[in-house]
This record gives structure tokens, C-alpha cells and sequence, in this order.
């Protein structure tokens, strides 16, 4: 179990941290220094499809469809009174055409470099798969299965002893319930409030080990629990997370959630490109407590290619087995940000 361990400690300590950015991965969408003025505004256009064989029994051929993550957005964000910085983004999406309010938020830096305290409409702070949801800042067309959506909350951050230490601790609605009736079945009843969070430990710059709990209580109670593992450095992107979901109460039943993504930046800064990144990663979702439930496995490979640092085109190809049926899908995605 060492080698591994040393060779990925060797591998990001041989390369100096990107300035790119199309991905930072510590801080979710912006930079620190983007947020220092009092007011800013950032956005992106574009969209994002499949290309996807229809199941046995509904035909042959192939068809076309908009993703989940088809949407145009703007943000808003900035810093008031050298510690209280907020963020807001409103998306459109394009299929069901509708608009709709995502993260708004305030962070008030208790101290400016160590602890921050966090209230409005926010993505829980559970697992690392929350710093990559953003179509800003994510290599990949589809965010992984370990996803939450904004809810209204409050959360404390700290980056304690130098960055080596990450903990986060919150309170919010309609996770990991949420979750749990999306993968599990739905559950009637109205669901409550949820408590968790996260610690983290870096023991060497650009690698990090954690782990994240949350429980919600009310009719559709259940828990999560994760772990989850991330090297960010020079041209290598991996990040690896597990999660187990369990919903308690008259129809217990538990999934067993895994993700992992990898990248690497074959070209940065060259006089055609800004970036281009080769992509791969896999999903599984498990229900193994679940006898109805249905075991898959997602594969996919892909490339992002940025001519310029504001241009941003994915392609990707994504095999997902289900119980011994395979189907195929292609992603595409272009997106103008800013």
C-alpha cells in the first residue's frame, strides 16, 4: 500500500501548481483575489447534449436530447467591509425551460486567513464533489452521483494549522434525504433538517483525505456517510470519493455511492491552446440492501479542449452497465465563460 502513496506524493511534487482557471479546486468558484472588490460579475453560455442508443423494445436508432447541466448562468460576487464576501447565480436552464436561483451566500471570514461562517442558499458541505459542480470551474460534462443540490442553511469553514487541516460543519435542508428518495424511491412525508460535515487532512500540498457524515431527520430520515480522496497539482487531476446512503424508518434500504475522476493536461499555454485535458473516470451506484434496486457501473473517457482561457468544449464517451446490459452515450458541451 506504500508505493502507491509514494509515487502520487512524487508525481505532484515533480510538477509546480496550475495557474489555470479552468479548474481550482480548493475554492469551489473563484479565485480568493476575485472576490476582493465589492462587486464582480462572472458568467458563462452554452449548453450541453447526449447522443444516446434507444433501450431494447422502444425502437432502433439513435436520439438526441439536452442534458441536465444544458443551462446559461451569471454570478455575482464580491467583499464587503474587507470580511463579509457573498455570491449569487442565477441559471437558465434550457430543458424544462425555466430560471432558477442557485447558490446565494454570504461568508463572514471570522478570521480573515483560518475560520469563516456561512449563511443563505448553499451546496452541503459534505465530500469534495461540491468544489467541481460549478460549470466554471468542472472538467467533465456530468457532475458524479454524490451530488447535492442549494438549500437554505448555515455552516462554518476553517482552514486550520496552514491549510492542512479543512473542516466544515453545517445545517441545511433536503440532504441527504433528498438523495435518498432520488436513488431509493420516493418516501412520503416532509423531510427536516440535516447536520454534518466534513474534516479533511493535506498531508503534503495538493493532497487531501477525508471524510463527511449528515443525517436528516423527520419521515424520510437518513445518513450518509463518506469518504473521499483528491491529488491536485501540475498536469494530474485525480479525485476519488465513496459514499454509503441509508434511509431508515418503514422501508429501510441502503446504496453503496463511488465515483472517481481522473485528468491530465497534456498541453497548457501553448500558442493554440489555453489548455487540453484528457479525461476518464468511472461511477457505481450499489444498492446493495436494495434486492429491487439495480447495481451500474458507469465508464467514461473523454477530452477538454480550451482554445482560449474564456472557450471551454467538452467531448466525452460514457459505456454504463446495468445488470449485464450495456448502453453507450457521447456528451458534448461548449461553454463561453467569464
Amino acid at each position: 500500500m506504500r508505493l502507491p502513496a509514494v509515487f502520487v506524493l512524487l508525481l505532484v511534487g515533480a510538477f509546480p501548481a496550475l495557474a489555470s482557471g479552468v479548474w481550482n479546486y480548493r475554492h469551489e468558484v473563484f479565485f480568493p483575489e476575485e472576490e476582493r472588490d465589492r462587486l464582480r460579475l462572472y458568467g458563462f453560455a452554452g449548453a450541453s447534449g447526449v447522443l444516446e442508443r434507444k433501450p431494447e423494445g422502444e425502437g432502433s436508432g439513435w436520439r438526441t436530447r439536452f442534458t441536465e447541466r444544458a443551462a446559461s448562468g451569471i454570478w455575482a460576487a464580491g467583499t464587503l467591509f474587507d470580511r463579509l464576501a457573498y455570491f449569487a447565480e442565477g441559471l437558465a436552464f434550457y430543458d424544462p425551460a425555466k430560471l432558477a436561483l442557485g447558490q446565494a451566500r454570504a461568508d463572514l471570514r471570522v478570521h480573515p486567513r483560518a475560520l469563516s461562517l456561512r449563511a443563505g442558499r448553499f451546496l452541503f458541505p459534505f465530500g469534495i464533489e461540491a468544489r467541481g459542480a460549478p460549470h466554471r470551474v468542472n472538467r467533465f460534462v456530468l457532475r458524479p452521483p454524490l451530488r447535492s443540490g442549494p438549500n437554505e442553511g448555515i455552516a462554518l469553514f476553517g482552514d486550520l494549522v496552514g491549510g492542512a487541516l479543512n473542516v466544515a460543519a453545517g445545517i441545511l435542508e433536503g440532504f441527504p434525504a433528498a438523495l435518498a428518495d432520488t436513488l431509493l424511491g420516493p418516501l412520503g412525508g416532509t423531510s427536516g433538517e440535516a447536520v454534518g460535515g466534513r474534516v479533511g487532512l493535506s498531508p503534503t500540498p495538493g493532497v487531501e483525505i477525508g471524510g463527511s457524515y449528515a443525517e436528516e431527520d423527520g419521515a424520510a430520515r437518513a445518513r450518509i456517510l463518506g469518504l473521499d480522496f483528491s491529488v491536485s497539482g501540475g498536469p494530474l487531476f485525480l479525485a476519488a470519493e465513496w459514499g454509503r446512503l441509508r434511509r431508515d424508518g418503514e422501508e429501510e434500504a441502503a446504496i453503496d455511492l463511488a465515483y472517481g475522476r481522473l485528468a491530465y493536461r497534456i498541453v497548457e499555454y501553448s500558442e493554440r491552446f489555453d489548455a487540453i485535458e484528457i479525461l476518464g473516470g468511472a461511477d457505481l451506484i450499489d444498492p446493495s440492501e436494495n434486492p429491487s434496486g439495480e447495481r451500474r457501473v458507469d465508464i467514461l473517457g473523454g477530452i477538454l479542449v480550451s482554445p482560449r482561457s474564456w472557450i471551454v468544449l467538452k467531448a466525452e464517451y460514457r459505456s454504463a452497465d446495468r445488470e449485464g446490459d450495456r448502453e453507450g452515450s457521447f456528451f458534448a458541451e461548449a461553454l463561453l465563460v467569464r
